[in-house]
């Protein structure tokens, strides 16, 4: 390696990974990490064996062994023995030396902390847990009301039951294959489940304020007015995270006590449904069609973006839900009146969640993808990792390797979000 020392939580952004070892080693890397920050107790012996721990992985991939049973990335430890392996089979700039790493920014943990859970799906019959929904656009009628609102509940935040997917497919003419509840969570297996409400992007019913401290203040319409700092000022959880959150002043393992321990749908309960004609995910649900993009951009999309909350447009200075219309090429039209024209209108079923769904993917798509600059784009901030919805496992078993980055985009997106909708923060900022 370099004389450049490597901060621990950064290993696997500095590592040289090429070809298959980017998504392959780097994923057990980043789970030797995570499993390194949530244990780590300050000792030589636990930062050596970290390292030998890394290393060993790093040989058994370029050496082509088989990983024991017993290892997984809640517990890379488990089944792997450290002592005398030889490394002559790696990269030599793979390879790590104790001198390599600097551990400045891992904080020691006083008590024992057990890793996220994974989710197990092994005793479900996928194919029976999945509903099914009729794929061809149908001629049903869809109230403008109903494309106009937003998610069914508070925050979009959902706990899927059997009737909830009743309650679908009665209003959507959804075809039933089975009631089971299509994602199993196994919330029994962990001994304190995330609570829904932790991932919420609505306000706590009773915020918390310290009004000694003023965040910022000064004079709208004649009034004076201030916003003061909220409590906690170090979140707890997402929900705690507010528009005067300070991310800089959040230690990594703060930043990673962020993920939930078990996976938390959050999209409507209707793409947790398979639809004819396109790919399911069992963990994320309908990949949802969107012409000229692949099936990973779909998936990274839905990953990055998996709850929409409050979603509008500013048209002719009145706010419109994001919903109602869809953009093509730079003209607005009402979705209802567009969708049968639309080339996904062959796979996607003419069902309320389905467009609504749709609407905001491929808008987001675009803008992340084909960077188009939309005429009539949404309101407010909407950036990557809003929402963190599953274990730290989870990102890390879908590639997403850099989990104390990703948690600390989840606290930037929060405040963006928050600050962009409060209406006294925008008017002090903007006059």
């Amino acid at each position: 390696m370099s004389d450049v020392q490597i901060h621990f939580s950064e290993i696997t952004n500095k590592l040289p990974y090429k070809g298959e070892a980017k998504s392959t080693l780097a994923l057990y890397h980043a789970a030797i990490v995570a499993y390194g920050i949530e244990h780590f107790d300050g000792t030589n012996k636990f930062k050596r064996s970290l390292i030998n721990l890394l290393n060993t992985y790093t040989e058994m991939y370029y050496s082509h062994d088989m990983l024991p049973k017993a290892a997984n990335i809640d517990n890379p430890f488990n089944g792997i023995s450290c002592d005398n392996v030889s490394f002559n089979n790696s990269p030599s700039n793979m390879i790590l030396k104790f001198d390599d790493v600097c551990w400045n920014n891992v904080d020691i943990v006083t008590s024992t902390i057990i890793p996220d859970t994974l989710i197990d799906e092994s005793n479900n019959d996928n194919n029976a847990d999945r509903v099914n929904v009729t794929s061809a656009a149908d001629n049903s009628t869809i109230e403008q009301s109903s494309i106009d609102a937003d998610v069914a509940n508070s925050d979009g935040v959902q706990e899927l039951s059997n009737s909830d997917i009743k309650d679908a497919s009665n209003d959507n003419n959804l075809e039933i294959v089975n009631n089971k509840n299509i994602i199993s969570t196994k919330i029994d297996q962990v001994e304190r489940p995330t609570p829904k409400q932790d991932l919420y992007l609505s306000p706590p019913k009773v915020p918390s304020i310290d009004f000694s401290r003023v965040y910022m203040s000064g004079n709208i319409g004649g009034n004076d007015v201030a916003i003061y700092y909220s409590l906690p000022e170090i979140p707890t959880c997402q929900n705690e995270i507010s528009i005067t959150t300070d991310v800089s002043k959040m230690t990594t393992s703060e930043l990673l006590n962020l993920y939930p321990n078990r996976l938390i749908p959050t999209r409507y309960v209707t793409m947790y449904q398979t639809i004819l004609g396109t790919e399911f995910d069992d963990s994320l649900g309908t990949l949802t069609y969107v012409e000229g993009y692949t099936l990973d951009q779909i998936r990274d999309n839905i990953i990055k973006y998996p709850h929409f909350y409050k979603m509008y447009r500013v048209i002719d200075g009145e706010f419109i839900s994001f919903y109602k219309h869809i953009e093509i090429d730079g003209e607005l039209y009402p979705i209802l009146e567009a969708w049968n024209n639309l080339p996904e209108a062959k796979v996607l079923p003419r069902n309320v969640d389905v467009m609504k769904d749709y609407v905001v993917r491929r808008y987001l798509l675009e803008r992340d993808i084909k960077h188009i600059e939309h005429k009539f784009p949404l309101f407010g901030e909407f950036n990557s990792f809003l929402t963190l919805f599953m274990p730290m496992s989870s990102y890390i078993s879908y590639g997403y390797t850099d989990v104390a980055n990703i948690a600390k985009q989840c606290v930037e997106s929060r405040v963006a979000f928050r600050r962009s909708h409060n209406p006294i923060y925008r008017r002090l900022i903007h006059g």
